[in-house]
C-alpha cells in the first residue's frame, strides 16, 4: 500500500510578553516531533510582519 504525506499547518497568535516563551516550547515540540518514525520533516516559522486590527 502506497502511503502519501500529510501536512499539518498551525498559527498561533501569541499574548504580549509570552512570545519567548513560546518560541522555546516550539523548539522543544519541534525537536521531539522530528524524532517520531516517519516524520519527514518539522518546521517553526515565524512571521516577520504583525497585524493589527
Amino acid at each position: 500500500m502506497s502511503q502519501k504525506p500529510v501536512y499539518t499547518f498551525a498559527k498561533w497568535k501569541v499574548k504580549d510578553g509570552k512570545l519567548e516563551t513560546v518560541l522555546k516550547l516550539l523548539a522543544v515540540v519541534a525537536g521531539k516531533s522530528s524524532k517520531e518514525e516517519g516524520n519527514l520533516f518539522y518546521k517553526v516559522h515565524q512571521s516577520t510582519r504583525m497585524r493589527i486590527r
